[in-house]
């Protein structure tokens, strides 16, 4: 199957959610953008009662999670109204992921796969285009998750508390919104812009039995400041074998200094041209990533959580930011990272 689109994209309450994630991001089921639901198929705040009435085996199992955690009923009319029509018989349901092999959703520009449907074993990959308009946006056009065996291995961060500046004009102040801490470049210091216009473009989705891609150019969703004239990501699942994220651009300057961020909650060590990354078990996942160190430094640094929601969706105060930086400086460049379990 093959499509390309330069589709609209309405960003909803959540992110990465459909059938795609695994056990350890249901366990925070509809608490936050690292969670498992049908959010985005769904615009507005009735979200979860249309993702329940359209997918009920899933919508149980996903209250079946919380079933040992205190329910808040009341609150938010919406969720006082799923509680008081299908909480009963959602826990009467057999509860079910769909896990399905391969999603693309060609108007919200969000893809997802895995290397077998009906498991969470081995690797898992979802990505977005999109623009830097959504509803709830965050600036991540072209960023991207990772999973092993059902267990977060890169990450989206999530959102914090909601307080008055989340829907201010200072939203893009909080680190969480900022592209600069999504799995994605920053340009000549410059991170992506909000705003409609910025978006991705070029995309092309293709999925067989043997790997499953998406490729895209990102440039757009950065200012002019950036000097950018084209920047070509493809996010491709070789099925059984690993996950390659391969990065080429092209700079309107004459030197060009680029920095790209990887998000984890896995202990990371790096030696030369391998970062090995080991989750604490039943939180997060395993893997390595390869790197070429001719084209590519790279160090970490740990980003504390000092937000109460951030802290319980993660059950951590802390996460780690990988930070690859270009040795060449130049115009143009290229590189491929290979993340495996």
């Amino acid at each position: 199957m093959q499509a390309s689109s330069d589709g609209h994209s309405a960003r909803t309450s959540t992110q990465f959610h459909c059938a795609f994630g695994s056990s350890r991001t249901a366990s925070r089921f509809f608490s936050s953008r690292a969670a498992v639901s049908l959010s985005f198929f769904f615009p507005g705040c009735w979200v979860n009662c249309v993702a329940m009435l359209c997918c009920a085996a899933f919508s149980a199992w996903g209250d079946q999670q919380r079933s040992g955690r205190r329910r808040r009923r009341g609150g938010q009319s919406w969720r006082g109204l799923r509680g008081l029509f299908n909480e009963e018989n959602l826990l009467e349901l057999p509860g079910k992921q769909p896990l399905l092999r391969d999603v693309w959703l060609p108007h919200t520009q969000i893809f997802a796969a895995r290397d077998q449907a009906g498991s969470s074993k081995g690797l898992y990959v979802a990505a977005k285009g999109g623009h830097n308009s959504e509803s709830h946006n965050h600036n991540d056009v072209g960023s991207f998750v990772v999973y092993s065996d059902g267990l977060p291995l890169l990450i989206d961060v999530g959102v914090g508390t909601y307080t008055a500046k989340t829907f201010s004009s200072k939203r893009y102040e909080i680190w969480t919104m900022q592209s600069a801490y999504h799995n994605l470049p920053t340009v000549n210091g410059v991170m992506q812009r909000k705003g409609r216009s910025f978006a991705a473009k070029d995309l092309v989705y293709s999925a067989s039995d043997a790997l499953s891609e998406l490729s895209l150019d990102i440039s757009g969703a950065y200012p002019k400041e950036a000097k950018l004239k084209s920047w070509n990501r493809t996010i491709r699942l070789n099925r059984g074998q690993n996950v390659e994220i391969v990065d080429a651009y092209q700079a309107t300057g004459p030197s060009t200094e680029v920095t790209m961020t990887l998000m984890t909650g896995s202990f990371v060590a790096i030696e030369m041209g391998k970062i090995t990354l080991k989750g604490e078990a039943g939180k997060f996942g395993n893997g390595t990533i390869t790197y070429d160190p001719n084209k590519l430094d790279v160090k970490a640094e740990s980003v504390s959580l000092d937000d109460r929601r951030l802290n319980r969706s993660w059950d951590t105060d802390h996460l780690i930011r990988i930070l690859f930086t270009s040795k060449s400086g130049s115009s143009s460049d290229d590189w491929k990272l290979i993340v495996s379990q």
